[in-house]
């Protein structure tokens, strides 16, 4: 069976992940998705803990200087459009840096994202996701 075009296979090792906690994890099994708050592109925090049980959580890495993560973002779009399950949330964390988030809300405007974007310009939850 093949997957759509919209799904990459990071989108499907976090969605799983996510979707199914608790999950392996760096040191051990049935360990929980590490928790996290980060910033909003919108100023608001977000908080994993708080949004867990309320739905299917994808979470997705990307930059502004990253070409596959603009692909990917696009398509995630095209998936959030679709009837979904009910209460999904899709997060895009961002990895840019103090040089680059200042484009992260041009790309946002451009592509005209529907989801949550976060910032994570220090790269913790990136690296807490492994």
């Amino acid at each position: 069976m093949r997957l759509p075009d919209i799904i990459t296979p990071t989108v499907v090792m976090l969605f799983v992940s996510l979707f199914t906690l608790p999950v392996a994890a760096g040191d051990g099994m049935n360990a929980r998705a590490p928790d996290f708050t980060l910033k909003k592109t919108t100023g608001e925090n977000y908080s994993l803990e708080q949004n867990l049980g309320k739905g299917p959580i994808v979470v997705t890495f990307w930059a502004t200087w990253c070409g596959p993560c603009i692909l990917e973002m696009k398509n995630l779009k095209k998936m959030y459009a679709r009837p979904a399950p009910a209460g999904l949330q899709m997060l895009a964390v961002s990895i840019d840096d103090n040089k680059t988030q200042p484009q992260i809300p041009s790309v946002v405007r451009k592509y005209k994202l529907p989801y949550t974007v976060l910032l994570d310009e220090n790269k913790d939850v990136y690296k807490a996701f492994h």
